[in-house]
């Protein structure tokens, strides 16, 4: 293993990263001249041209787009290794990182996390809002161990997929809609209004969960590339005086301009806990207690075993 290439693949992906030669020198806090030298460097190494070159920017070759996934995955686990280091060195065990939408970070997996640490605190945990489409990415790019998200529940050789509750949901109206009168909504009511909807590059899952229901219901999704999150989408249900079907637990979260309703018979989401097969079958069964124990907690979550 040529070891001394590893820098060089490092300014490689600060130069992709960064867009030019120029820029990638400056976050490297060095001088443009050397940094080109170990990009030359590595492509005589390989025997192939990385970038095409312009006085603006940096654009990769055939070669060079087949490889940065490749670099880019290698340079993850490069930072997992220095973080465990450093933990080592400080009596700490490894970070475990958790993705999720917004709603569920706020509601379940902060105060989850919060007492996981309270019990043991050399235990390191930490997370972060993803997209649901970009969960499983996240994880094989080892960006988190753990995550949760819409979906059905499968198995891989890489990750597992356990379902872990069934999320209910309510329709959110503003408060001058004509809905907002009764206490208790029909699907069938919603006929021919519009829903506001997370796009399906966003959740997959909860867009054709809404696209299944409108066919049914005959109500219009409008989806837009702006609505990225729960916040975003109950933004825009209070300006265009339309309405979302929107998880329970998060309807706490909603403004005061808002009305969120039970829905008669409500159509309900699985929810499932995604991890790579590395993180440890101890730390799987002490969150399915803990995750057990929160869900029992919040309103419109049931657990698995159907208990609220």
């Amino acid at each position: 293993m040529n070891l001394r290439l590893l820098q060089s693949y490092w300014f490689f992906y600060l130069v992709v990263k960064e867009g030019s030669f120029t820029k990638a020198a400056s976050v490297a806090s060095m001088c443009q001249p050397p940094l080109s030298m170990h990009i030359k460097k590595l492509e005589d190494s390989l025997g192939v041209k990385l970038f095409e070159r312009s006085n603006k920017k940096a654009v990769l070759t055939k070669e060079g787009r087949a490889i940065f996934p490749v670099v880019e995955k290698f340079l993850a686990k490069t930072e997992i290794f220095f973080d465990q280091v450093q933990a080592n060195l400080d009596g700490m065990e490894k970070k475990i990182t958790f993705g999720s939408f917004a709603w569920l970070l706020q509601l379940f997996i902060a105060p989850m996390l919060n007492e996981l640490k309270s019990v043991d605190p050399r235990k390191r945990y930490d997370f972060i809002e993803i997209e649901s489409i970009d969960l499983v990415s996240q994880l094989q790019d080892f960006k988190i161990d753990v995550g949760y998200a819409y979906a059905e529940p499968f198995e891989r050789a890489d990750i597992a997929a356990v379902p872990i509750a069934q999320i209910e949901n309510k329709v959110v109206v503003p408060k001058n809609h004509f809905l907002a009168e009764f206490d208790r909504i029909h699907l069938e009511q919603l006929s021919r209004l519009d829903c506001i909807c997370l796009p399906s590059d966003v959740s997959p899952q909860l867009f054709s969960f809404m696209k299944q229901l409108s066919a049914q219901y005959h109500f219009n999704i409008v989806s837009r590339t702006d609505i990225r999150n729960f916040y975003n989408q109950v933004a825009f249900v209070e300006s265009q005086h339309a309405f979302a079907i929107v998880a329970t637990p998060a309807c706490d979260l909603i403004s005061k301009n808002l009305k969120a309703i039970p829905i008669v018979n409500t159509p309900c989401l699985t929810l499932v806990r995604m991890t790579r097969e590395d993180v440890s079958q101890r730390l799987r069964n002490r969150l399915k207690e803990r995750e057990e124990a929160h869900i029992r907690k919040i309103p419109g979550i049931r657990t698995m075993s159907g208990t609220d």
